[in-house]
C-alpha cells in the first residue's frame, strides 16, 4: 500500500509535501469586510514628528496602536508608519510625518479573502493592511490586522469544538466494557 496516489507519489518522492486529505480553508471563505476595523485612527500629513511623537508618549486617546494610516488633505491614503518609525525618527522633529513613510502602502480590498489578506501581510512583512474598496483604490475605508484574521479564525474554532462538545455517547464505558465479545 503507498502512503499517496498515484499521482502524488512522484511529487512526494521529489521531496514535497503533500496533503493526504483535502479540507476548505476557511480564511478563503471568509471576507475581509466581515472582519476589518471602521473607525480608523490615521494621522495627517501635516502633522509634526514632534507633535506625533508628544501624542503617544503622553498616551492620548487612540495612541495605543502599533502603525497609523497617514491621510493627506483629502483623505487620500498616503502610507503607513508604525509607533517605532516615530519614537525612533532621526528626521527633523519639527519635519512632516510624511517623512517617515518609506513606501507606498500595501492594501487590501474589502472584498479580498482573509487569506489574500493574511498572505499579503506575510509577503509585506506587515501587521496591518488598509482597506480600500476597489472603486477608489486611494481612499481607505478601514484597516486589518493580523489580530483581526486570528479573532475570526478563533471563532471559528470555538463553534467548531462546542458543536464536538455536544456530542453524547449514549452507552456509558462500563457499558460497554460488560458487553460480551465476539
Amino acid at each position: 500500500m503507498m502512503k499517496n496516489t498515484i499521482y502524488t507519489e512522484k511529487v512526494a518522492r521529489r521531496g514535497f509535501l503533500v496533503p493526504t486529505e483535502y479540507s476548505a480553508d476557511d480564511l478563503e471563505q471568509q471576507s475581509v469586510k466581515n472582519a476589518y476595523t471602521k473607525d480608523v485612527v490615521s494621522l495627517k500629513s501635516n502633522q509634526t514628528i514632534a507633535g506625533v511623537r508628544r501624542w503617544l508618549v503622553e498616551k492620548k486617546i487612540d495612541s495605543h496602536h502599533h502603525g497609523f494610516p497617514v491621510l493627506d488633505d483629502n483623505d487620500k491614503l498616503l502610507g503607513v508608519i508604525t509607533y517605532r518609525d516615530i519614537i525612533e525618527a532621526k528626521a527633523p522633529l519639527d519635519q512632516s510625518i510624511t517623512r517617515l513613510i518609506t513606501r507606498p502602502p500595501a492594501v487590501v480590498y474589502e472584498d479580498s479573502s482573509l487569506r489574500v489578506a493574511s498572505d499579503h501581510m506575510v509577503l509585506e512583512g506587515v501587521g496591518r493592511l488598509p482597506v480600500v474598496s476597489r472603486d477608489n483604490p486611494g481612499k481607505m475605508i478601514g484597516i486589518i490586522s493580523r489580530s483581526d484574521i486570528l479573532s475570526m479564525h478563533d471563532k471559528r474554532l470555538r463553534e467548531t469544538y462546542k458543536k464536538m462538545r455536544n456530542i453524547r455517547i449514549k452507552k456509558s464505558l462500563k457499558k460497554i466494557a460488560d458487553e460480551p465479545k465476539d
